[in-house]
């Protein structure tokens, strides 16, 4: 015999889209490396809020567009350039995000705080 217990939260779930799962990844690798920015003492991630701002109204638009129901071939396709375009725009955003943390990252000491902790952690179990 078995017993249980259970309780149930409200929260948003969002659909997990390659777009969203995208935006939820930079989010949390924009904040890390603030917050570890900001423990050396660096200023060099002060602007991380304005860059996922901009990550984030990119992700707006490609959710907004939606599919053309139209009849007509040319709306169709025009439709369909819109939204290529729109995704095409978010991904070099999220690209450039991603170079640019590389770029910061050999520049300052980031990396090795990171490995630092994780050896750290690797011990104090």
């Amino acid at each position: 015999m078995a017993r249980g217990d259970s309780f149930v939260v409200e929260t948003n779930v969002h659909f997990p889209a390659d777009t969203s799962q995208l935006y939820d990844a930079m989010r949390k690798v924009l904040e890390v490396c603030a917050t570890l920015s900001a423990l050396q003492g660096s200023t060099q991630w002060r602007q991380f809020s304005h860059n996922l701002r901009g990550i984030k109204r990119l992700l707006r638009v490609v959710h907004k567009l939606k599919r053309s129901t139209s009849k007509k071939p040319e709306k169709k396709a025009q439709k369909n350039q819109k939204i290529k375009q729109a995704h095409r725009e978010y991904l070099a955003a999220a690209n450039y995000q991603c170079r640019y943390l590389l770029l910061k990252s050999s520049d300052c000491t980031v990396v090795t705080t990171i490995s630092a902790r994780r050896q750290s952690s690797r011990f104090s179990l």
